[in-house]
């Protein structure tokens, strides 16, 4: 699998939303 740096970024978005869920 290929990680493209738009797929970085959604991953990185998506993890700290889980990391901090109070900023939901």
């Amino acid at each position: 699998m290929r990680v493209t740096r738009a797929g970085v970024i959604l991953f990185s978005i998506f993890w700290q939303v889980n990391s901090d869920p109070i900023l939901i």
